[in-house]
C-alpha cells in the first residue's frame, strides 16, 4: 500500500549552513499539569463535608512504591463533579497510614502523625474548613505519644477531644490510650483505662457512637489480623469492654474502613481484602447496629461492584444515604452505595464521561494529521489487560473518550511496541504480553473512521516479545524494533519492519559494538540527525545512538552532565523538536518510582542535565507512556503506575505560539538534510487548491509571501534560497505558515550568516 496523502503535513529541510533547527529560547525547565483524578493509592484519609457536600481527599501512597503524597484533593459531590487539587500554603509533610478525624467543634479536621517511609510523625495539624480551607499546625502541650500510625482515633465532641489508641511506632504495636485536649490550650494527656484490655493494636479504624458515648472498634493487627470487638466508654473515667456481637460476624481482617452511620445509628465495616486480609477479592460490607444488643449482619449488595482493596477512604454522606468508597491499594476510582431501596453500588463517572483507568504499559502516539493523541492497550491494576484505544484531542483540559474502531482488533495487551506512521497516517502495534508473549503486527488505520487490520508481512518475525524499543524511520519508510523481554531471555537483537510495497520482516545485522540485551528501555528518533536515540532498561546502562544512514552503526555516545540513574527501567521517552532535545519522563529506580525529567541535548557535545519544572505531578510514576504534540511542544504523559495523566510544558515564549493567526493545528516536524546544502520546504495536500506560503517573525508580523499558487494534489517541495533571500531577512528567529483550503501548519527555523 503505498503512502495515503494527508490533509497537510509539512517538513522543512534544513540546510547546514544557511539553516538550523530554530531554539526560540535556551531549555527551560517547563511546567506539569496534573489532570484528576488522584493517582491511585492507599493509606489516605478522606472526609465527607456535608456542609459544603465534598469529598476531601489527602495523602497516601502507590501501592508497591515508595511514594507518598501530600497533596489535598476535593470532589464536589453535586452532579458528579470532577476532582480538583486544593493548594494550599504551608501544610503537612508527604505521609501515608496518618490518622484524621472531623471536629465538629470547631468545624475542622484534625491530622494526627502517619509515616513516609519509615519515618513516623508525631505532629499534630488543623485543616480549618471555613471559612476558607487553610492548614495550621498545633503547638501541643504535655508528654506526646510516640510517633506512630495506623492507630484507632475518634472525635468526643462532648468532651473536645481526641482519643487515640494504640497504631505502630515502627518498632512495636502499641497499646497505650491518649487523649488530644482541645477545650483550651492543645494537651496530650495519656489516660489509663479500666477493664478487660485489647491489648497492642494497629490498624483498627473506629468510630464515637454518640448515643452512648464510646469509640468502637473492630478487627486490626496484632501480629495477626483479629475479628474481635472493643468498646471505649467515654462517659467518665475511660473503661475497655468486650463486645460479642451476634449474627453474621466478619472474618478477621485489618487495613479495613470502619465508619459511623448517622442515618441508623449503625457502624458500616468494609473490608479490604486483596492483598491484606482474608476471604474474597470483592467488596464486603457489614453493619453493626450499636444499641443495647449489637449485632453484626453481612450487608453486602448483589450485583456490580468495586473490586477489593486494602486501605480504602470511606465516608458516609447523610444527605444522600450512601456510602463513599474511594481510591485503597492502586486503584484511583470513586463509587457510591445507596442504602436506600434497592441497595446498590454504582462507580462514579466525571462530567465528561469515563476516563481511562490507571493502566500500565500502554501505548501512545501522536498523531500529526489530526493534532490528538492516541493511547491502545495496557493492563489495570489487577493485571486486568486491556484492548481499549482512547483518543485525546486537546491538552489543555484533558477530555478523553473511548474510540470504538472498525475491524478486526488484536487482543488485549500489554508492554507492546507502537509506532505512529506518519506516511500513512496509522497505528501500527507489534507484540506485547497478552495471552503469551505475542509476535503478531497491526496497523490501525486513523483516516476517517480508525480501523483495525491485522499485518501478515514476508519474512520470519521477530520472537513473541514484550517491552522491546520501536520507531518509525521516514526516510527508509520502515520500523526499527531492539530488545525486549521474552520469559527470561532479554534480546539483544534489531529488527526491520519495511513499509514500501509488500511489509517484510528483516533481522539486521549492524556494524559497531551495539549496547547488549536490555528490555524495559527507551528509545526515540533524532530526525535532525537521521538516528535512533536509547537509553536505560534492564540489564543495560548508557546512551547509544543508532545511525540510520548509511549503515546501520551502534555508538556508546560520550555524554556530560547529570544522566538518570543506571538501568533505569520503564521511564517515557520522546523527541522535542523546538527544543531539539531528548525529554526522559520517570521511571523504575531500583525499588523506588521517580518523578524526575531529564533533557537530552542533542549537539556536538550530548549533555544530560535535570529539569526542575514548576506545578504539580504525581511523586513517582513508571510503566507510563508519553508522546510530544509537535505543534505547541506539550507532552502528554499517560498512565501508568503512580500517574493518570499529566502535561508537560516546556515554557517557550514566543508571540507567534500565542497569535492565532498563526496558531498551529496539524503538526509539523523540522527534519534537515544533512545531505543538502539548500533549504527545501517539503509539504502534501490531498486535493488540489491554492497554497500560500509567508515568512513570520516572532512578534507575529508578516515579513513577507514566499509563494502563492495552485497545486495539485500530492508532494511539493520548493526550495527556499532565492525566495528568503529576496525577502532580505536578517538573522533571526522566523516561521514559515503554510496554508491550504483544509488548513494551515507552521513551522520554525533560524536564518544565520
Amino acid at each position: 500500500m503505498g503512502p495515503r496523502m494527508s490533509r497537510l503535513s509539512l517538513v522543512l529541510l534544513v540546510p547546514l549552513l544557511t539553516a538550523a533547527p530554530a531554539l526560540a529560547a535556551p531549555p527551560t525547565d517547563g511546567a506539569w499539569q496534573q489532570f484528576p483524578p488522584p493517582f491511585g493509592r492507599e493509606g489516605h484519609s478522606v472526609f465527607y463535608d456535608n456542609l459544603r457536600d465534598r469529598l476531601l481527599l489527602f495523602g497516601g501512597s502507590a501501592w508497591s512504591e515508595d511514594t507518598v503524597s501530600g497533596s489535598l484533593w476535593e470532589l464536589p459531590m453535586s452532579d458528579n463533579g470532577q476532582w480538583r487539587r486544593i493548594d494550599l500554603e504551608g501544610g503537612p509533610a508527604p505521609r501515608t497510614l496518618h490518622m484524621w478525624v472531623y471536629d465538629s467543634n470547631q468545624d475542622r479536621l484534625i491530622l494526627i502523625g502517619g509515616e513516609d517511609n519509615g519515618q513516623f510523625f508525631g505532629d499534630v495539624w488543623a485543616l480549618h474548613l471555613s471559612p476558607s480551607l487553610t492548614w495550621e499546625e498545633l503547638e501541643i502541650a504535655g508528654p506526646a505519644p510516640t510517633p506512630r500510625a495506623v492507630a484507632m482515633t475518634v472525635f468526643d465532641p462532648v468532651s473536645n477531644r481526641v482519643v487515640m489508641h494504640g497504631g505502630f511506632d515502627g518498632s512495636q504495636r502499641r497499646d497505650d490510650l491518649w487523649e488530644l485536649d482541645l477545650s483550651g490550650e492543645p494537651t496530650w494527656v495519656e489516660l489509663f483505662p479500666m477493664g478487660a484490655d485489647p491489648g497492642p493494636n494497629s490498624r483498627h479504624p473506629g468510630v464515637y457512637d454518640p448515643e452512648q458515648r464510646r469509640a468502637v472498634f473492630f478487627g486490626g493487627y496484632d501480629g495477626a489480623d483479629r475479628n474481635d470487638t472493643w468498646a471505649l466508654a467515654l462517659d467518665g473515667a475511660p473503661v475497655w469492654t468486650q463486645l460479642f456481637p451476634g449474627g453474621s460476624v466478619p472474618f478477621a481482617m485489618s487495613r479495613h474502613e470502619f465508619v459511623y452511620d448517622s442515618n441508623q445509628d449503625r457502624a458500616i465495616l468494609y473490608s479490604a481484602s486483596l492483598f491484606g486480609g482474608n476471604g474474597p477479592n470483592d467488596s464486603r460490607l457489614w453493619s453493626l447496629s450499636l444499641g443495647a444488643t449489637p449485632e453484626w449482619s453481612d450487608v453486602s449488595p448483589t450485583g456490580l461492584r468495586p473490586f477489593g482493596r486494602r486501605y480504602p477512604g470511606v465516608a458516609f454522606d447523610s444527605t444522600r444515604n450512601r456510602l463513599i468508597l474511594t481510591h485503597g491499594l492502586i486503584l484511583n476510582d470513586t463509587w457510591t452505595l445507596d442504602f436506600d431501596d434497592p441497595l446498590a453500588w454504582s462507580e462514579w463517572t466525571p462530567p465528561g464521561g469515563p476516563l481511562p483507568k490507571a493502566i500500565e504499559g500502554a501505548s501512545l502516539i501522536y498523531d500529526t494529521d489530526d493534532d490528538r493523541m492516541i493511547a491502545f492497550g495496557g493492563v489495570g491494576p489487577l493485571l486486568d489487560q486491556t484492548g481499549e484505544t482512547w483518543q485525546v484531542n486537546a491538552l489543555g483540559t484533558y477530555e478523553p473518550f473511548q474510540l470504538f474502531p472498525g475491524g478486526d482488533p488484536p487482543s488485549p495487551r500489554y508492554e507492546h511496541s507502537a509506532v505512529y506512521d506518519t506516511s500513512r497516517d496509522r497505528m501500527i502495534v507489534f507484540g506485547g504480553y497478552g495471552t503469551g508473549y505475542l509476535n503478531d503486527t497491526w496497523a490501525m488505520d486513523l483516516e476517517a473512521s480508525p480501523t483495525w487490520a491485522q499485518l501478515l508481512p514476508d519474512g520470519t518475525a521477530p520472537s513473541g516479545r514484550q517491552a522491546a524499543s520501536a520507531i518509525y524511520d521516514p526516510t527508509a519508510d520502515r520500523i526499527l524494533l531492539f530488545g525486549g523481554r521474552s520469559g527470561s531471555t532479554i534480546n539483544a537483537d534489531l529488527w526491520e519492519l519495511s513499509l514500501e510495497a509488500t511489509p517484510t520482516w528483516t533481522e539486521i545485522t549492524t556494524a559497531g559494538t551495539g549496547p547488549g540485551p536490555r528490555s524495559d528501555h527507551v528509545a526515540a528518533l533524532d530526525p535532525n540527525r537521521n538516528r535512533m536515540i536509547l537509553f536505560g532498561g534492564r540489564d543495560g546502562n548508557g546512551t547509544w545512538a543508532l545511525e540510520l544512514e548509511p549503515t546501520l552503526t551502534w555508538t556508546e555516545l560520550i555524554v556530560t552532565g547529570s544522566p538518570p540513574p543506571g538501568g533505569l527501567t520503564r521511564s517515557a521517552m520522546t523527541y522535542d523538536p523546538d527544543m531539539d532535545r531528548m525529554l526522559l519522563f520517570g521511571g523504575f529506580e531500583g525499588s523506588l518510582s521517580t518523578n524526575a525529567v531529564w533533557e537530552l541535548t542533542l549537539g556536538s557535545t550530548p549533555e544530560w542535565r535535570v529539569l526542575s519544572p514548576e506545578g504539580h505531578v504525581s511523586p513517582g510514576f513508571n510503566n507510563h507512556s508519553a508522546a510530544v504534540r509537535t505543534s505547541t511542544g506539550e507532552v502528554l504523559v499517560f498512565a501508568g503506575n503512580g500517574n493518570t495523566a499529566s502535561i508537560y510544558r516546556p515554557s517557550t515564549s514566543s508571540a507567534v505560539e500565542d497569535n492565532p493567526r498563526v496558531q498551529t493545528h496539524l503538526g509539523l516536524r523540522i527534519l534537515p538534510n544533512p545531505m543538502s546544502r539548500s533549504a527545501t520546504v517539503e509539504f502534501r495536500i490531498d486535493r488540489a487548491g491554492e497554497v500560500r506560503i509567508d515568512a513570520i517573525d516572532v512578534s507575529g508580523r508578516n515579513v513577507g509571501e514566499i509563494f502563492q499558487g495552485t497545486l495539485s494534489a500530492g508532494r511539493h517541495q520548493l526550495s527556499l534560497d532565492d525566495r528568503l533571500s529576496n525577502l532580505g531577512l536578517a538573522p533571526g528567529t522566523y516561521w514559515l505558515r503554510v496554508r491550504s483550503e483544509r488548513g494551515e501548519e507552521t513551522v520554525r527555523t533560524t536564518v544565520v550568516k
